[in-house]
């Protein structure tokens, strides 16, 4: 991640939120137990103005790092994909790049907040 993008992070009871000049997104800590945990969080991607909400399921694995489940439930707001679509798929079906958005947010938040949730209280 490029340093020089701002970024933003705030954490109030079981919700995440965090922001640069990207995407910014709001993660919610549905339920917690043990290595395990749910989130559903809602993503605003700022350059294409998509907003899209997803729920993924998260394992604490040894030395801390966090591995993610596919994603059960994938929504873009206002526009409708097929079934079994994808983040990477649904920005390659219209056209964007789905490693650049990787890039500029995804890998960020993903390093940043995923750990976070499990520092959170059970659920």
């Amino acid at each position: 991640m490029n340093n020089n993008f701002y970024r933003h992070l705030s954490i109030q009871s079981n919700t995440v939120s965090f922001d640069n000049e990207r995407a910014m997104s709001y993660t919610t800590l549905l339920k917690k137990k043990g290595n395990t945990a749910l989130k559903k969080f809602i993503v605003i991607d700022k350059k294409l103005d998509i907003t899209f909400s997803l729920e993924m399921s998260l394992e604490l694995r040894e030395g801390g790092n966090v591995y993610m489940y596919p994603v059960e439930k994938f929504t873009v707001l206002g526009n409708s994909i097929g079934e079994n679509n994808t983040m990477k798929k649904y920005y390659e079906s219209i056209g964007e790049s789905w490693e650049q958005f990787k890039s500029e947010f995804f890998t960020e938040y993903s390093k940043i907040v995923n750990p976070i949730l499990f520092q959170l209280e059970d659920k």
